[in-house]
This record gives structure tokens, C-alpha cells and sequence, in this order.
């Protein structure tokens, strides 16, 4: 039984180095299309799959950002792919300064500005005793 195990084990290890090649261009040809795929309707699970592999890997394309010149047909690349913000990159990359700074002002207004209200109100409200 464990010389079968054995023989079974060896042939997979030979059949898996026989068919990387294979199996790669086959993983990067599916990515490809995945790609192309990106913009079109109802892909919005893809979208966001692409979007979070780019953002935690810190990648962009199946190989280079060059795939998706190729994909989109334009030189452009999705937002996600601009680990930096700079002109050019991106459809949308010179609205990311806005979009952030509008987020940081929705905090401090949101979540801070109650708080100033309240010592503000305490201070119309403070009453002066004298002995």
C-alpha cells in the first residue's frame, strides 16, 4: 500500500512539473479575459476582486500594467493601480486628493463637531456666582 502511495506521489510531482508551463498560460490567459471584463456591466464582483488584488498586492495587470492598455483599448489604467497619486494615472486620480480630503473634513465635522458644540453650549450656559 505505501509503495502505491509512493508511485502515485512520484507521478504527480513528474505530471505537475510536465504541466506548469501549461497550467500558467492557461491561469494567465483566463486572467486576460478577466480584464477585459472589468468595465462591462453586471461584473461588478470582478471589479471589486481586481480592485482589492491590485490594492493588497500592490500589482497592477496579470503581468504589467501594460494588460490593461490592452484590455480597456486606451492608455489607462484603473485607479486601483496608482499606489501613488500623480497626474495621468488612473481615470479618476486627480479627483483622489478631493475624495480624501472630503473624507478627512466628514470626520472632523461628523464625529468631532458635536463635541465642540457642547463645550460651546456649556460656555453660553456657564453662569457666574458670586459670594
Amino acid at each position: 500500500v505505501l509503495l502505491i502511495i509512493l508511485l502515485a506521489e512520484l507521478i504527480l510531482l513528474i505530471l505537475f512539473f510536465v504541466y506548469t508551463d501549461k497550467v500558467n498560460e492557461n491561469a494567465r490567459r483566463d486572467l486576460k479575459e478577466g480584464l477585459v471584463l472589468y468595465n462591462t456591466d453586471n461584473n461588478a464582483g470582478l471589479r471589486d476582486a481586481w480592485n482589492t488584488i491590485q490594492g493588497e498586492w500592490r500589482c497592477c495587470g496579470v503581468m504589467n500594467h501594460n494588460d490593461w492598455y490592452v484590455a480597456l483599448h486606451e492608455n489607462v489604467v484603473p485607479d486601483r493601480c496608482c499606489q501613488q497619486v500623480f497626474p495621468g494615472c488612473g481615470r479618476n486620480a486627480s479627483n483622489a486628493f478631493w475624495t480624501r480630503l472630503t473624507m478627512i473634513l466628514l470626520f472632523i465635522f461628523g464625529h468631532r463637531m458635536p463635541f465642540f458644540l457642547s463645550i460651546f453650549d456649556d460656555i453660553l450656559n456657564y453662569d457666574v456666582f458670586c459670594p
